[in-house]
This record gives C-alpha cells, structure tokens and sequence, in this order.
C-alpha cells in the first residue's frame, strides 16, 4: 500500500465522518 492512497483514504474518511457528525447533531438538535 503506498502513502499516497492511504492519505486519500485518511481525508475521505474524515469528510464523511464529518457529515455523518452534522447530520446526526442537526437531528439530534430538532427533536
């Protein structure tokens, strides 16, 4: 596995993570 991907990955990874956190804060915060 070369750094290259495994950096992509690591960003991907953490934009998801990052909605993934909104969405559930901003539904959390409606009910």
């Amino acid at each position: 596995m070369n750094d290259t991907f495994f950096t992509e990955f690591i960003i991907l990874a953490g934009v998801v993570g990052a909605i993934l956190a909104f969405l559930i804060i901003k539904r959390w915060r409606e009910e």
